[in-house]
């Protein structure tokens, strides 16, 4: 019998939806399908009267009857009837077939499954596990169930004589082993059965060219919908397996413990069956969207690494609240010990410590044995997820943890840092090669707060150290530390805490540049305390304790020692990375502008200590210079002479310095003493103390034989002080601004007065200082200048005074002031230097009177200065004075005129090089002009007026 489809025009895919009845008397008749190409133009009409097969052939597919069953829907591939056929495609038939007398009876692929049902349940009751999971590989990729015989014979006997499909053999056995899945090594069954299956239908069962150049296809999908193996029901048995997985997953350390081998590769068949579960619904199933089973086995790491973390926490918990004592403070590299280690004892913080040990461990398996199983992805490890999961949970615990008032409480800033160092080792070990290393970011910014009260706290613990370093240092009556070192104990002890401080702080390591910065600055500010408590300590030894030479050399020694170490400390905080920081200025100020100054009072206060035994010595060179005597010339030991008892004593003196001291020392107390030696010669003996109260104290008028001495010692203290090379250098003992104040003044007693006066007048310009800072009244006044031929005068004018500040109950109960004008300068003998106004009673006074002054014209202008004095009169007793100012006269135009109120002061005001002009001068009574100038000058009002 023959039957012919309606022809579908312009489709490669055509359907057709038509049914045929065929009757069949044997079992070996056989049904063949042809698809043709039907052309109905006018030229193919024509041929088909006259042509057997004018349409195009496109395949043919023979179905043999016995083969049939039962109802079915199924994909066959259309073949060639020859070898110039072009054939293309597969067709799809759904048969019913129904035999006479077992309409009743079940269709063989159900009693199949039936019957594979049985055997599989067979063999799991008696617990021959093992003869399910065997499985023999075939040629064309396929498999064969392999039960042992006679059940193999059954079985198979069966599927031939009812045709029941390799592939509907594989996905029976697949759905029986699924629920079995618990038991070890079915996973891997399972794993291959299902790999077998995406094999069979794979992407796309046939592509192929249409004679007019279309390509036609079909999927996957289609092939699968049209299986005898019912699509529901396979994809039911999918879901079910992969919920188990997922479940299995979810508790992966459980379910797949690491002690047992195979249970581990039950776990790596389970991944590959997920996986392969995934492949089949996307590429069989078609769903648009499925989860990667990649992220859907890193979402079961996460989920059980989770659930284990909660677990060893509370395990963690209950093991340190049960313990009567906890041995898990901090000894992981936690950091120098004295700083940090406590005595061991149960604090809230303990379990913290446990916990992490077990996360370790935790870890380190996951890496060892589980990241070697689950491999099948390239960017997943379990090890990896696992410690990125367990570092967010604990980070998170500890931050709740740290926040609450209790824990705070009860722990010390050393728990608190032994906790950061156990649980930062942790991180750096365990979770670093996994995590981004900036991953210890929250660690540090949750421990920040607890880092500072650490440094708060050990700048308050330096305080104890400090003092107990001094203590044990005096009563060794600070001993070297040994031969060739010239510091004591106590600033060796003090830097090496303070390294120990640093190392722990280095030791943080934190990642954040603004708290290391911080830091940094707070450890700086502990550095700057400790260093300034411990040079005010030495300070007040050297000035209360009066320690002898020796012991004083070694608290110099510590002072500069304490430099050099303060440098080492300084590069091991980075050095130059310390630039451009408040941490890097802090140290840099410490360094260069306090320790050396601080250095330069300790050095100079040392030897001024001595200074009362070097005024004795020199106390006995006037005695010397007045033996030298005559007009002959000065020989060599009569200037050495001078000199050499001061010498003599500061010889011993030097040499237990040479020998205890450090050089920089050394010579900052060689130049301190160096300056106080030629000090106190100057004040002792060349210039004599000149007093603005008292006056002139005293002294000798020097002659050029003496002065000469004086000059030749200096000589010989100089060569002291080089001591052949190893103390001062010459250049810095000549540039010294007391030798040459010296050398001046021994150059000025060669001088003549009005020379001296000259002097005085030119380099004191600011002797109205006192007035400007603390006036006491103004003076009006008028100054011409004359200079005609042969003559030079000066007239001034008192107009009047005024704001005079006087106290109402003075010394002759009436305030009368008046006005006395001097002029200053040289070759002035024998002319009228000084004239007074009249004394007013009334208040302002008004004089309005003026004096003629004469000067040399030999003398420039500029070398006078016209001194003005307000008294008050008082009839046979002394004038008090009132306020004094003075007026040079290089400040009145050339031949003209000057109107000026000056401000009046209690006194002048001169410079250094002015106190030893009058020095100088007064060591000459006899010069009238010379006691006068000294006179004036010196003159002060009286504190009892004010």
């Amino acid at each position: 019998k023959k039957e012919r489809t309606t022809t579908v025009y312009k489709n490669l895919n055509p359907s057709w939806g038509e049914t045929f009845k065929f009757v069949c008397h044997e079992s070996s008749d056989r049904i063949k399908v042809r698809v043709w190409d039907e052309d109905n133009d006018l030229k193919s009409m024509i041929a088909n009267k006259f042509i057997k097969e004018p349409d195009d052939f496109l395949g043919q597919t023979i179905i043999e009857v016995y083969s049939l069953s039962g109802e079915m829907d199924v994909w066959y591939e259309l073949h060639k009837r020859s070898d110039k056929s072009a054939v293309s495609g597969c067709i799809r038939l759904r048969i019913n077939v129904e035999i006479h007398g077992e309409e009743k009876r079940a269709p063989f692929h159900l009693q199949y499954s039936c019957l594979h049902e049985m055997a599989v349940d067979y063999f799991d009751q008696r617990g021959e596990h093992d003869v399910l999971k065997k499985l023999a590989e075939k040629d064309d990729g396929q498999v064969d169930i392999c039960f042992p015989h006679p059940m193999l014979d059954i079985v198979q006997e069966f599927a031939q004589r009812s045709s029941i499909e390799n592939i509907y053999q594989v996905m029976t056995h697949f759905a029986c082993l699924s629920l079995l899945y618990h038991i070890t090594g079915i996973p891997g069954a399972l794993s291959r059965l299902l790999v077998v299956i995406n094999t069979y239908f794979r992407d796309q069962i046939k592509t192929s060219e249409m004679s007019d150049g279309s390509i036609a296809s079909h999927s996957q999908r289609d092939r699968f919908s049209v299986s005898n193996f019912k699509r529901e029901k396979f994809v039911e048995v999918l879901d079910r397996l992969n919920e188990l997985l997922i479940v299995d997953l979810n508790a992966y350390r459980d379910v797949f413990p690491a002690d047992q081998p195979d249970r581990l590769l039950d776990l790596k068949d389970a991944v590959d069956l997920l996986t392969s579960i995934m492949f089949f619904r996307q590429k069989v199933l078609d769903i648009g969207k499925v989860i990667k089973s990649k992220d859907v086995v890193a979402e079961c790491i996460q989920a059980s690494v989770q659930s284990t973390f909660n677990q060893l926490r509370e395990e963690s918990i209950s093991t340190v609240c049960q313990s009567d004592s906890d041995p898990v403070v901090c000894q992981s590299k936690p950091g120098p010990q004295s700083f940090l280690s406590t005595p061991a004892r149960l604090t809230p913080l303990s379990y913290v410590h446990r916990l992490v040990e077990l996360l370790a461990e935790m870890i380190e398996q996951d890496y060892s044995v589980y990241s070697k199983l689950i491999c099948q992805f390239r960017d997943l490890s379990v090890g990896d997820i696992s410690a990125r999961t367990l570092w967010s949970l604990l980070i998170e615990d500890m931050r709740e943890m740290l926040l609450s008032a209790a824990i705070q409480e009860d722990c010390t800033t050393s728990d608190y840092m032994n906790l950061f160092f156990k649980v930062k080792w942790f991180f750096h070990k365990h979770i670093s090669r996994s995590a981004d290393p900036e991953g210890s970011v929250d660690l540090h910014e949750i421990f920040s707060l607890h880092v500072r009260a650490w440094l708060d706290e050990s700048t308050q613990q330096f305080d104890g150290f400090l003092k107990n370093a001094i203590e044990q240092d005096k009563e060794s009556k600070f001993q070297q530390t040994a031969e060739h070192c010239h510091h004591s104990w106590s600033v060796v002890h003090i830097f090496s805490a303070l390294t120990e401080c640093h190392s722990v702080l280095q030791s943080i390591e934190c990642p954040v540049p603004e708290l290391q910065n911080e830091y940094y600055l707070l450890y700086s500010q502990l550095v700057v305390r400790v260093l300034t408590k411990y040079t005010s300590v030495i300070r007040n030894i050297l000035l209360k304790d009066s320690p002898t030479s020796k012991m004083g050399c070694v608290l110099l020694n510590n002072m500069e020692q304490m430099r050099q170490e303060l440098e080492k400390l300084y590069k091991k905080m980075g050095g130059e990375q310390l630039e451009n920081t408040e941490a890097g200025d802090v140290l840099n100020r410490l360094q260069s502008e306090q320790l050396r100054q601080d250095l330069e009072d300790v050095c100079i206060i040392f030897a001024r200590s001595q200074e009362p035994s070097i005024v004795e010595h020199i106390k006995a060179v006037p005695a010397k210079l007045a033996k030298i005597r005559g007009n002959e010339p000065l020989n060599t030991q009569e200037g050495t002479a001078v000199i050499d008892s001061a010498l003599e004593y500061l010889s011993n003196n030097v040499k237990t310095m040479f020998a205890s001291c450090n050089k920089n020392v050394f010579k900052r107390v060689l130049k301190e003493l160096f300056r106080i030696n030629l000090t106190n010669i100057q004040r002792l003996v060349v210039l004599p103390h000149l007093s603005l109260e008292k006056g002139y104290d005293g002294g000798m008028d020097l002659t050029p034989k003496q002065c000469a001495a004086i000059s030749a010692s200096l000589v010989t203290v100089q060569d002291f002080f080089h001591c052949e090379g190893s103390g001062l250098r010459k250049t810095y003992m000549n540039d010294c601004a007391e030798k040459k104040r010296l050398v001046t003044a021994l150059e000025m007693y060669t001088r003549s007065t009005d020379s001296l006066i000259t002097d005085f007048i030119t380099v004191e310009t600011r002797q109205d200082k006192t007035a400007a800072d603390d006036p006491l009244g103004e003076l009006s006044l008028q100054v011409d200048l004359f200079v005609a031929q042969g003559e030079q005068k000066v007239v001034a004018k008192i107009i009047s005074a005024s704001r005079l500040i006087w106290p109402a109950s003075s010394v002759s109960g009436i305030f009368r002031p008046y006005v006395e004008v001097t002029l200053l300068g040289p070759a002035l003998a024998g002319l009228r230097r000084r004239h007074e106004t009249k004394s007013k009673t009334k208040n302002p006074p008004a004089y309005n009177e003026a004096f003629t002054f004469p000067m040399s014209k030999m003398c420039d202008i500029d070398s006078y200065e016209l001194h003005f004095a307000i008294r008050d009169y008082c009839f046979g007793r002394q004038k008090p004075l009132v306020g004094v100012t003075t007026l040079p006269l290089k400040s009145v135009p050339n031949a003209g005129t000057l109107s000026a109120r000056l401000s009046l002061g209690k006194n002048l005001y001169f410079s250094e090089a002015g106190k030893d002009i009058l020095c100088i001068l007064a060591q000459r009574p006899q010069d009238e002009i010379a006691q006068e100038f000294v006179t004036l000058k010196l003159e002060t009002r009286t504190t009892e007026l004010g």
